[in-house]
């Protein structure tokens, strides 16, 4: 399996666009539209009543996603056979209505799952619940933070190392899936370190140029890629065992 790892905000939302604001009058319309036109049972009409978040969520996927980044998205996957997996916090919206919205542009077949998050639908359901599950995987993947600083310190020592927790989260999930035998990570923060020779930064939108990398990237084939975690293999088993259906997708 190839995956590629998915940020949306300056990947396909280019950053500063605000163009849904010019057509607040048209959601209405929109809505109902959409439930005509897009299979399924998601009712967009009722997402967005008397919901101005959900209103805003809505108009930035149609209005503000860039059309020309998602088509070299498509590009990319299409040519290489690679899912979506997203990493971006789009995925805190969880699977049934980040799906519903990617479907908005035909990219809803692509996604295949996102790396661990803690969803707001679990938040709204049990606030405390939630935030303790939170904070229990914020301290895995500082160990898992931890060991990828090791490591790279160890080709450089005297380098200063810092590790996003994204690129933890994307390790994490890579060591739980085996079966991916290439992957790039696409993101508008610099996950380099952790994801080393796999990443491709943006910097507004995905654009022509990082195209042919992501290509070449997803064409090596050289996984798996399993954490060195044996200084913490412990608690990140018994993390896994308690969080077994990690974020839902």
């Amino acid at each position: 399996m190839k995956v590629l790892f998915l940020d949306i905000d300056g990947v396909l939302q280019p950053l500063g666009r605000q163009t849904r604001f010019e057509h607040k009058d048209e959601y209405p319309e929109l809505a109902i539209r959409l439930n005509k036109e897009i299979p399924g049972d998601f009712d967009y009409a009722d997402y967005i009543k008397d919901n101005y978040i959900n209103t805003c969520d809505l108009g930035a996927v149609y209005y503000d996603w860039d059309k020309p980044a998602m088509d070299r998205l498509r590009r990319i996957l299409d040519t290489t056979g690679a899912k979506i997996v997203l990493s971006s916090t789009w995925r805190d919206m969880g699977k049934r209505l980040i799906s519903a919205l990617m479907a908005i542009h035909q990219l809803d077949h692509y996604l295949i799952g996102a790396t661990f998050c803690v969803t707001t639908e679990e938040r709204h359901a049990d606030y405390i619940k939630a935030n303790q599950k939170a904070n229990e995987a914020n301290k895995v993947f500082q160990l898992i933070r931890d060991g990828l600083k090791s490591t790279i310190h160890k080709n450089d020592p005297k380098q200063y190392i810092y590790v996003e927790e994204r690129a933890a989260e994307i390790r994490e999930y890579l060591d739980r899936h085996p079966e991916i035998i290439a992957y790039v990570a696409v993101d508008d923060i610099n996950l380099e370190n952790g994801l080393e020779g796999h990443f491709v930064g943006t910097n507004y939108r995905l654009e022509e140029k990082h195209v042919q990398p992501c290509l070449d990237i997803l064409n090596r084939e050289d996984g798996p890629y399993p954490l060195n975690k044996e200084a913490y293999a412990a608690e990140l088993n018994a993390w896994r065992e308690k969080n077994i259906a990690m974020c839902g997708f």
